[in-house]
């Protein structure tokens, strides 16, 4: 598609040359009025242009987005040129979808996280104080709570 576009342009440049060599009093500002299109085909020409560069780029992207999933290059180009414009969306969707502070707390509330980071945190105090005891705990409890949520999951 861009290819014809470019080449409308080529051939609008070459009517003109042309004209301009063969007819007798062809001017200058005739030349440019035949080369430039109209103020309605160069925005038709301009959202062509527009909306086949979103959707490559939207093949890209979920190009990209699969290939960080563990797909090969190739495996990732034939699964998005698989897909319609509405499934590519969703991937992009999916992958930039960041949780609210609320989802993020009841999160950590349901695996515990937030215990263990208030626990780390009071280690890490005390580590600052000298004692290292503490540490060595957490580590312990961290592997406990690590081990338990694996079997659980």
């Amino acid at each position: 598609m861009i290819a014809e576009l470019g080449e409308e342009r080529v051939a609008d440049v070459l009517r003109e040359t042309v004209n301009l060599t063969l007819e007798d009093g062809y001017t200058f500002d005739q030349v440019l009025e035949g080369i430039v299109p109209s103020k309605d085909q160069l925005l038709l020409e301009a959202g062509l242009i527009g909306a086949f560069g979103g959707v490559k780029t939207s093949a890209n992207i979920v190009t990209n987005i699969l290939i960080n999933k563990g797909m090969t290059k190739d495996q990732a180009e034939e699964a998005a040129s698989n897909m319609n414009v509405t499934e590519q969306e969703s991937v992009i969707d999916e992958a930039l979808y960041v949780p609210t502070a609320v989802e993020e707390a009841v999160k950590e509330i349901e695996t515990g996280v937030e215990v263990i980071r208030a626990d780390a945190l009071e280690a890490y105090d005390q580590y600052q104080q000298g004692e290292i005891n503490s540490l060595i705990e957490l580590k312990k409890h961290g592997y406990k709570t690590m081990e338990s949520q694996a079997k659980c999951g």
